[in-house]
């Protein structure tokens, strides 16, 4: 069933709710380790261990808990994310040319006046 269960639902998918609900009532059970429920969820004992040091000890550990944890640890991804794409201002290349194109016109009538300038030097050198 595992291998059904993270084939469906992804490598390192989020615990839902409903599971937690599940580690919780398990967790009860003295009798049942860490791997064990891990297996009857279908997920690694490492899921399990972390998920109890998020929600509080094996004693203590609650749903809730580790679902606030949770919640408290997406919102604070999505801000951090949304904050690095803010210092990263994007600029539109063609934007930031037609911002420059007034310089670009007065720096070819610029070059266009010393080229007529240079044009009647030489037509009054030669001719």
């Amino acid at each position: 069933m595992s291998y059904v269960k993270s084939k469906i639902l992804g490598r390192n998918s989020p615990l839902s709710f409903l599971e937690r609900v599940k580690i919780e009532c398990l967790s009860r059970n003295s009798a049942l380790s860490c791997s064990m429920i891990a297996d009857q969820l279908g997920r690694s004992k490492n899921c399990i261990v972390t998920e109890f040091r998020r929600g509080g000890e094996r004693d203590k550990y609650t749903a809730k808990k580790g679902q606030k944890y949770a919640d408290d640890q997406q919102v604070i991804r999505k801000k951090k994310i949304l904050e690095e794409t803010k210092k990263r201002e994007y600029v539109n290349p063609w934007q930031k040319k037609v911002e420059n194109v007034e310089d670009r016109v007065s720096n070819l009538e610029m070059h266009l006046e010393i080229l007529f300038d240079t044009i009647k030097s030489l037509k009054g050198f030669y001719g």
